[in-house]
């Protein structure tokens, strides 16, 4: 009976393993690439808000159908149709929240900062969408653009100079 709970808990464990990994799924002809709930950051005169949206993009025609969830009582919301151009990772200390990327679309000028609902839900919308990882400028890496160079040293000697002249000033 132990080789036979060993082996049981054995196989419960590998279930387990292969249920947290990401599904394979075959996708139907005419069905989204990938579906779920983003949130999108607005910019009003008084601010910004977060607005919920089910979206659906399809990856071929690359068109994201967002359907706005909560909907207000005569306002002009309808679900919008979006032709991709770009999608990039937001960088983290860029935003406030968590787990955003940034597309820009043929209808729209300008980016649109998108919200998933967690690191590996942004990470399959990202997959999805062909997003890129934001470019970072590296740091200096020539010793020659570490050094002060000779304007630099005028600057720090005159500074110098001014702070002594007005530490020796003093009125009384």
């Amino acid at each position: 009976t132990r080789n036979h709970f060993s082996s049981t808990r054995e196989e419960l464990e590998d279930l387990k393993k292969r249920m947290k990994e990401a599904p394979l799924t075959c996708k139907l002809p005419g069905q989204p690439t990938i579906e779920g709930y983003l949130y999108t950051q607005e910019k009003w005169a008084l601010g910004i808000s977060w607005v919920k949206y089910y979206c659906q993009y399809e990856k071929e025609a690359k068109t994201l159908r967002m359907t706005p969830i909560d909907q207000k009582p005569g306002a002009k919301q309808g679900t919008l149709d979006l032709t991709l151009k770009s999608c990039v990772r937001r960088k983290t200390d860029s935003i406030d929240k968590r787990f955003c990327f940034d597309i820009e679309t043929n209808e729209r000028s300008g980016t649109i900062t998108l919200q998933a609902l967690s690191e590996a839900n942004r990470r399959l919308w990202m997959e999805a969408m062909d997003g890129k990882e934001p470019i970072y400028h590296s740091p200096i890496t020539k010793q020659e653009e570490m050094e002060l160079n000779e304007v630099g040293f005028k600057f720090v000697r005159a500074s110098s100079l001014f702070r002594s002249a007005s530490m020796q000033w003093r009125p009384k």
